[in-house]
């Protein structure tokens, strides 16, 4: 499992200043959390200061989305059991006519060639192919041409010029922010490798929004990926969602929400 790093956390003045007229006297012991206009009180049970000095590093962790929540929300209500609304990323989070995915059959194509030894047209009709029949084609060359998912990935998704055509998305920031993450849990889901899933939300300027990341890990094969059961099973597990009921899916091919269902 692949897990985002964590946002920065930034800490409002007014609550820095409450912290350090508590520490005031040396040897200061912790207290409850003093409500005032400015900073409501933390209504999550477990979260019992608020301050990190002289707390566990368990406490800590439980109180961490409390600090995140009153940052970004002005409320401290967090909601443990939270949803995955899982996403797509390609041609998902950015749209189709950027470009990126008409560059990559290219790439492709020039693998087959260059690696089975096919001509221009047997090349391009394989790929399609392994394409269609396992939703990436480099699910067939791993099964029967015992190719390195590595290797093929530096060639073709690690050689798309992605600085050239993907920008931030101001739009897409806004719309992932003003969803509620006190009762969703944000996550991605793609049959690329990690490399270039991070390159497309760093570019987009989002990857600081997203908790968790389920990828195609290409150092473990057999291969896993979508539209197998076993991929969103994989994301649900890394997600924490033992309900499936209660997960949902971004997706942008029919064939990945029939099989989802």
């Amino acid at each position: 499992m692949s897990r985002m790093q964590p946002p920065r956390v930034v800490v409002r003045p007014e609550i820095l200043e409450q912290a350090r007229r508590i520490h005031t006297s040396k040897g200061a012991q912790p207290r409850p959390f003093e409500a005032s206009s400015k900073s409501p009180p933390f209504e999550h049970k477990d979260n019992l200061y608020d301050y990190v000095e002289n707390m566990t590093h368990d406490g800590w962790r439980k109180m961490l989305p409390a600090w995140i929540s009153l940052w970004k929300k002005g409320t401290t209500t967090v909601a443990k059991g939270r949803s995955p609304c899982v996403s797509d990323i390609d041609n998902c989070l950015y749209s189709r006519s950027l470009g990126v995915q008409d560059l990559l059959p290219a790439l492709m194509n020039a693998y087959f060639e260059k690696h089975l030894s096919l001509s221009k047209e047997e090349a391009a009709r394989l790929q399609r192919e392994y394409s269609r029949q396992y939703g990436q084609a480099i699910q067939g060359l791993v099964r029967h041409h015992q190719i390195d998912p590595l290797d093929y990935n530096a060639k073709c998704d690690d050689a798309l010029p992605l600085e050239d055509l993907i920008k931030p998305d101001p739009s897409l920031r806004q719309f992932l922010e003003s969803i509620d993450t006190s009762k969703v849990k944000l996550w991605l889901l793609t049959n690329a490798y990690i490399n270039h899933a991070t390159r497309v939300i760093r570019l987009l300027g989002v990857d600081d929004l997203f908790e968790g990341l389920t990828y195609c890990d290409y150092a473990q094969v057999p291969l896993v990926c979508k539209p197998h059961e076993d991929m969103f099973r994989k994301a649900m597990e890394e997600a924490d969602a033992s309900d499936v009921g209660n997960c949902y899916f971004i997706g942008k091919m029919t064939r990945d929400i029939g099989e989802l269902r």
